[in-house]
């Protein structure tokens, strides 16, 4: 009971308080009730589902609930009854605002969006394009009551990247989503734009600003008011061009790390960057400067009448500053505070920090000099979607302030009022934006004077026409056209992938596709009615491209009488059962039947022509009782008896007749691999490699020519197995001596070497080919390693008498390798 004393004073307290027990949706609450007697309980749980309820009690009764997500916010009564008299707890629900949003990030033509409210109070989502947003959304609003799940379509929308804001009344939340023109193509090179005018004035100025391609831009800005000014560049490659009505001009050249400009009025800048650390610069007639920067430091220095300098260093999260800009400066700032000191001609002192008290905002600022003192400071109070500020002063400082500001998606306003010793002033701030347009309202009434101002803006986005971009160099992805063909005939229909989307061959089988500047794999997959298989080629942009898919032929299977179906032996080897059809290479074909018990299957040949269409039968006849022959019995040892992936297996057979055979090696019901044999090793045994893929158990099919015989065995795969075992000869040496590694090896390797210390390489020599071991086939590599004393320098004392010298021992089979690890004992010196 003492160790209740906590939880009951908590809960008295929140009682005591008017605050209820605190409840989180979609999660389990307990609450405890004491002071009860001896007897039978019943309960009243409101909307919470129970998951534990006593039925009796004896001084205190634990009950656990679960509170649904759907639960409005509120306070709801949980009570139980004993014996005619009623107690309850007063469960609090909070608001829960929880919105489950999947947008992808690529889309063509449309935008699918799902939405879900997981919270318990109705929703209301307000969807549009961010004002900095390449394409355009119309504003929308989706209502969602608690639980509830909508799926949108977006759209139309043009080929872009597309800023997606989500609005739920409280939060915001963006994506970016690509959206993919149609046809494949990428998204065009797109100007931004922005049209801006005001009052008072009137004043107006229009811009541009964007690349053209991937090493073309241009900017320009027109403003007009007491005047009219311009301002332009164009960039082309590593040249640059920039001008204004002021007048102006400048050009500009960049290669690798170096990059020079020359202007007019006279100016000339230089600069060098490379790895992080730039160098930069400039010169006019009436200054001279220069600047270093590399992370964490920098230095600037200009001369224009009298020298000046900065310096700059951070380290972590603390920056320092030394200066001359007119006096000496020294600095530093650390997370919450600044601080910076005047030191010479006159003394001063400044001091800024920030941060957050119980989740509240603050700030404070102290300025102490010759000429007086300053204290200020602030706070921000968030209220319900308003945040209230407070501000005052004491010194040069004097003053205090009072704003408040809120809004919602697009509109916004701020209002603030304060009071210093040169008398009171008032101002607001009124901004509203959809889409591209925004507005702006803002006044000013102080003792000096009043001032407004209204302004407003609209936003623009201009598609690059394609032609344009290619023909200033394109961009990051270039077209390339090609044709799909078979059988030198266009194939209509085919997909084509491997480049900045998939595209399908129109009916003459051509293809425009998007690749990256170096290229790239491009495959062609047919279209499924067509009797033709993939086919791939490297392609360039601007190179016309011709894929030729491989044609092909289908072979249907029918079958008379009892049996499964027949092994289809020619250019590929599968299975086909009855009644099935594959798409095979076209050429010659063995069918070898699979019959049921009891039955026979007659061998076949097929012959499947180009874009052929054939069918063929397996016929399965009844072995007649009288002319039955005794069975065979035939005998498979495998050696060894559990194989790793790589290794070569031998299997020995008896009892069988001689003659050519078949191995089917199956993972599962998958066919891994075929193989023929046309000629057995002595004693009737035969040698095949373990696919380097393979796991679990494999089940090897026999199919003998000569008597029809067939015959599994199972070979367990196990993944532990070592394929490779090395010796030393001898395992202790002496410095300078010589020492005999023998390498075992139980796959084909096509090499084995010795990686030393230091990165050197002994290579072995293959002795014979294929041995018997104790466990099946081995393969053996020699070599002879010399103990120099460059390697035993790169032994590791291990006792007072001997030094381990640790290297590797590898072999290999095409990509695959094995390696092991060895350590010889030398003596010490």
């Amino acid at each position: 009971m003492r160790s209740l004393s906590l939880p009951f004073l908590i809960l008295g307290l929140g009682l005591a308080l008017g605050a209820g027990v605190p409840a989180e949706p979609g999660k389990a609450l307990t609450l405890v009730f004491t002071g009860l007697g001896e007897g039978p309980l019943s309960w009243r749980t409101g909307p919470f589902r129970p998951l534990l309820l006593p039925e009796g009690a004896e001084g205190l009764a634990v009950a656990v609930l679960e509170v649904p997500l759907q639960v409005p916010p509120g306070v709801y009564p949980v009570c139980l009854v004993q014996g005619g008299r009623e107690r309850c707890q007063e469960v609090r629900v909070p608001e829960v605002r929880r919105l489950l949003a999947e947008v992808p990030a690529r889309a063509q033509g449309s935008l699918p969006v799902v939405l879900e409210n997981r919270g318990n109070v109705p929703l209301r989502v307000r969807l549009a394009s961010a004002q900095e947003s390449a394409v355009f959304l119309p504003p929308q609003e989706v209502a969602l009551a608690p639980g509830e799940g909508k799926r949108l379509s977006l759209g139309p929308l043009e080929a872009g990247n597309l800023v997606l804001v989500l609005w739920n009344g409280k939060e915001e939340e963006r994506y970016l989503v690509r959206v993919e023109g149609v046809g494949g193509s990428p998204p065009p090179y797109r100007l931004g734009g922005l049209l801006e005018g005001g009052f008072p004035g009137p004043w107006g100025a229009f811009s541009l600003q964007g690349n053209l391609a991937k090493e073309a831009a241009l900017a320009l800005r027109v403003e007009g008011g007491q005047g009219l000014s311009a301002r332009g560049g164009l960039a082309l490659g590593p040249y640059a061009l920039e001008a204004s009505t002021l007048p102006a001009l400048a050009v500009r050249y960049r290669e690798g790390p170096f990059a020079l400009r020359l202007a007019y009025p006279w100016g000339l800048e230089g600069e060098w960057g490379q790895d992080g650390e730039v160098l930069h610069l400039e010169a006019t007639p009436q200054a001279l400067r220069a600047a270093y920067a590399r992370p964490g430091l920098s230095l600037q220095g200009a001369f224009a009448g009298s020298p000046s300098f900065r310096l700059e260093y951070l380290e972590g999260y603390a920056a320092y500053h030394l200066a001359w800009e007119g006096g000496l400066l020294l600095g530093g700032s650390f997370p919450g505070l600044s601080l910076e000191a005047l030191l010479y001609p006159e003394p001063r002192l400044r001091a800024l920090a920030y941060g957050q008290v119980e989740g509240l905002p603050l700030h404070g600022e102290a300025l102490l000099a010759g000429s007086g003192w300053g204290l200020s400071g602030g706070l921000a109070l968030p209220l319900e979607g308003l945040t209230l500020g407070l501000r005052g002063g004491l010194g040069r400082a004097l003053g205090l302030g009072l704003s408040l500001e809120g809004g919602a998606p697009g509109l916004g306003f701020r209002v603030g009022a304060g009071l210093s010793p040169s008398g009171a002033s008032l101002e607001g701030r009124l901004s509203y934006g959809e889409g591209p347009w925004s507005l702006r309202l803002a006044g000013v009434l102080a003792p000096t004077g009043s001032r407004w101002e209204l302004s407003g803006a609209y936003a623009l986005s201009l598609p690059i026409p394609e032609g344009v971009s290619l023909a200033l160099g394109g961009g990051e992805w270039l077209p390339v056209e090609g044709v799909v063909e078979s059988q030198d005939r266009p194939l209509p229909g085919a997909r084509v992938v491997g480049g900045y989307a998939p595209v399908v061959a129109d009916a003459g089988g051509r293809f425009r596709l998007y690749l990256p500047r170096g290229g790239a794999q491009v495959r062609a997959y047919p279209p499924p009615d067509s009797l033709a298989f993939p086919g791939e080629a490297y392609a360039r942009p601007g190179e016309p491209l011709r894929l030729s898919l491989p044609p092909g032929a289908l072979l249907s299977l029918a079958c008379a009488g009892e049996g499964r179906g027949a092994y289809a032996l020619g250019p590929e080897r599968l299975f086909l059962p009855c009644g099935g059809q594959a798409l095979l290479p076209p050429g010659r074909y063995r069918l070898l039947p699979e019959a049921s018990p009891g039955f026979r299957g007659e061998e076949g040949e097929v012959e499947l022509p180009p874009l052929g269409r054939v069918g063929a039968t397996a016929r399965f006849l009844p072995v007649p009782v009288e002319a039955a022959l005794p069975p065979l019995a035939p005998e498979v040892a495998v050696e060894p008896q559990a194989a790793a992936p790589g290794e070569v297996v031998r299997l020995v057979l008896r009892g069988v007749p001689p003659g050519p055979l078949d191995l089917l090696i199956y993972q599962g019901e998958a066919l891994l691999a075929q193989k023929a044999f046309r000629e057995r090793e002595a004693h009737g045994a035969f040698a095949f490699q373990v696919p380097w893929e393979a796991e679990g158990t494999l089940r090897l099919r026999l199919l003998g020519e000569v008597g029809g015989w067939q015959e599994e065995v199972f070979l367990p795969v196990d993944r532990g197995r070592a394929l490779l075992e090395a010796r030393l000869d001898p395992p202790r040496a002496s410095p300078g001596g010589e020492v005999a590694v023998e390498v075992r090896v139980r796959f084909p390797a096509e090499g084995a070497e010795v990686l030393l210390p230091g990165g050197g390489r002994l290579p072995l020599s293959p002795v014979g080919g294929a041995g018997k071991g104790q466990e099946g086939p081995v393969y053996l590599y020699r070599g002879v390693l010399a103990l120099t004393p460059d390697l035993l320098a790169q032994a590791v004392p291990v006792s007072d008498r001997w030094r381990g010298l640790g290297f590797v021992v590898a072999a290999w089979q095409g990509a695959h390798r094995v390696e092991a690890r060895l350590r010889l004992m030398v003596g010490q010196p």
